[in-house]
């Protein structure tokens, strides 16, 4: 279940747009990371946890929008990173104002995920 961050500055990505993003980036990682060829890698949005956080005056060389992601590394997901990074940036593009500048970085590694 991959977990995404979206750290955001209030001045650039107000309360009604952080909602709207978070939504629709559960839709836009799970299309990105999805991995058919591996049973455990298949992705729909319900798989998608984000948590919406805002910069403070105590953080440094922050950007508007951060979002990063961290997934299971299968090595199909491995071999095509920077393309299905492009993919997400390239949503969110569509989805926010040109002002508004930033960043996504993916992170895979080894993950144990069990509910309760």
């Amino acid at each position: 279940m991959p977990l995404v961050l979206m750290n955001r500055k209030e001045d650039f990505v107000d309360d009604d747009l952080a909602k709207r993003l978070a939504e629709e980036l559960t839709l836009i990682v799970s299309l990105a990371l999805d991995v058919p060829e591996e049973e455990d890698g298949r992705l729909v949005p319900g798989d998608i946890v984000v948590w919406v956080d805002s910069s403070s005056g105590l953080d440094v060389n922050v950007k508007p929008l951060e979002i990063i992601i961290w997934a299971s590394d299968f090595p199909a997901r491995k071999a095509t990173l920077d393309s299905r990074r492009k993919e997400i940036i390239e949503a969110v593009k569509r989805l926010i104002p040109s002002t508004v500048t930033g960043f996504v970085q993916v992170f895979l590694q080894p993950i144990s995920f069990g509910e309760f």
